[in-house]
């Protein structure tokens, strides 16, 4: 039996900084990365709760959600943790839709070599590195 699970995410927390692994080891995980960015990206789904999507295994979180905000995404803080208690987060990832634009460009580019990876967010500003890793 397929494994319905196509999008496995995992949040570490280590010393050298928390990251938030989205790994992809099929081509159909990486068009449904890519349609859920897009379609943020096009402004028609303003939100996204990723746990709750049929496709998505999250380690490490309760909760990762995915917003549209109306400012520039140069420079800011577009990754957020908040921990609940325990070992208990919830991630919050939001981005203007230029940010969800370029996201979805950069997961694109994935599929013209394999294996490879990308970084979604700038480390020493989010909570997080968002990094997806296609067939690593």
């Amino acid at each position: 039996m397929k494994n319905s699970k196509q999008i496995h995410i995992e949040y570490r927390q280590e010393p050298s900084g928390s990251s938030i692994r989205i790994a992809l080891s099929s081509e159909e995980g990486l068009i449904l990365l890519k349609g859920v960015l897009r379609r943020l990206a096009d402004g028609s789904v303003t939100e996204y709760k990723l746990h709750e999507l049929a496709f998505v295994h999250l380690t490490g979180l309760k909760e990762l959600n995915l917003t549209v905000h109306s400012k520039p995404h140069a420079l800011m803080k577009t990754v957020r943790i908040v921990h609940l208690g325990g070992e208990r987060r919830v991630g919050y990832w939001s981005n203007s839709l230029e940010g969800w634009e370029e996201s979805a460009g950069l997961v694109e580019g994935l599929m013209e070599k394999t294996p490879s990876h990308q970084y979604l967010s700038m480390e020493k500003i989010d909570d997080a590195l968002i990094i997806v890793s296609y067939l690593e």
